[in-house]
Order: C-alpha cells, then sequence, then structure tokens
C-alpha cells in the first residue's frame, strides 16, 4: 500500500508510530505493510492474530494506542479500539482500563518467566563429557569400555585422554619438549612414562610427532 508522505494520513500515521511500541509491534506493521491509522483500526482481532508474533500483549498494546489516538481525520472512531463515543471521560476510563489489563498481563508473563527460569535452575546439570571420560578412563583404563559407555569412539575416547594429560603436563610446568629430551636420554616409553605420569602411549605419540618435525 503505497501513500504519498505527504497526505493528512501518512502524518496521522507518523505521529501515531511516536508511541511507545515494542520492536515487535513495530516489526508487524512493518511485515502487515501498514501504512495508516485507519488501515491498522479495520483490522479485526481474527486478522491481527493470523500475524507471526502478534498475541495478547500486543493486541493490547496496539487497542491502548489507538483509543489514545481517538478518531481519524476523516471523523471516524478506530473500529479495533472499540472507542464508542468520544466523550473525554469515557475515553479516559477505556484508556485506564487497557493499560491496567495490559499491566496484569505483563506481570502474568513474568510470572511464568520466572518460573521457567526456576525450573531450569532446578534440574540436574549434565556433568561436562571431557572431565567425565577422562575420569572414567582413569578408574577402568579401557578405551573400548568407556566408549561405549558415552556412546563415543574409542578413537574419540584416546583424544580426550591425551588431550586431558597435555593439559596435566602444563599446569605442572612442563612441556612436550621435554618429555621427547628425557625420552632420547633412556630411550624406553615405558620409563618416560613412568616418570612423568602419562600413559605410555602418549609418550609414544609426542616422540614420533616432534621427531617428524625435527
Amino acid at each position: 500500500m503505497q501513500i504519498d508522505e505527504e497526505t493528512p494520513e501518512a502524518l496521522e500515521w507518523q505521529k501515531f508510530l511516536c508511541y511507545p511500541f515494542s520492536g515487535r509491534a513495530r516489526n508487524f506493521f512493518e511485515n502487515a505493510n501498514i501504512k495508516t491509522v485507519g488501515q491498522l483500526a479495520a483490522m479485526s482481532k481474527r486478522e491481527l492474530l493470523r500475524y507471526r508474533g502478534v498475541g495478547r500483549k500486543m493486541l493490547l498494546e496496539i487497542k491502548v494506542a489507538l483509543a489514545n489516538h481517538g478518531p481519524t481525520p476523516g471523523g471516524g472512531t478506530p473500529a479495533f479500539s472499540s472507542a464508542g463515543t468520544s466523550d473525554g471521560v469515557s475515553k479516559a476510563k477505556e484508556i485506564e482500563e487497557l493499560l491496567e489489563a495490559q499491566t496484569k498481563l505483563e506481570a502474568q508473563l513474568r510470572a511464568v518467566k520466572e518460573k521457567i527460569v526456576e525450573a531450569r535452575a532446578s534440574m540436574p546439570r549434565k556433568p561436562k563429557l571431557k572431565p567425565a571420560v577422562f575420569a572414567r578412563w582413569l578408574e577402568i583404563r579401557d578405551y573400548h569400555a568407556v566408549a561405549k559407555e558415552f556412546s563415543l569412539t574409542s578413537s574419540k575416547v584416546s583424544s580426550i585422554v591425551s588431550e586431558a594429560f597435555r593439559q596435566r603436563l602444563k599446569s605442572k610446568g612442563l612441556n612436550e619438549a621435554e618429555i621427547v629430551n628425557r625420552w632420547r636420554e633412556a630411550r624406553s616409553y615405558q620409563q618416560v612414562a613412568r616418570e612423568f605420569d602419562v600413559p605410555e602411549f602418549l609418550v609414544r605419540n609426542i616422540v614420533v610427532r616432534l621427531n617428524k618435525r625435527a
């Protein structure tokens, strides 16, 4: 719907948009291609609810804005606002009732959100995968068994275990180069693994990988 920006309808719409609408309401106006107050006011509740994102809260928001805006330039009363009189007292009462309904609805929504947050907080948290896998491997030292328990591949378990031991080395201030240097002296994967308190396969992997780089 194309409207000349200088027409009374367009100017009225710009004035109407000065109302502190929510972002959802403004997105609705744009998506529905609404350009005039009359176009919006003529829409029924059923028509409005067909649009995605339009719910009870937005209906009240629009209703309050229309009631607060009053009659359109043509002299008619916005249909959706349900304002049946131009009497100032009646209009003020209607706006007050709508604002009260909006406040109650917002309070209900806040209560629902709080319950959701409480429910999520009370849910038991799942242990983080990698620490749990590593801890279980330390207990049974069996890649296949751990992989089966956690629905992983044995290679994935091996990768997690290797990473965990590398972190241990870093926490002790050691690095892989020291392991390789010690292996060159001892020429025994088993001995180096025992000295650094890491699995023999990790020592072997580190030595092979760093020797390839050299």
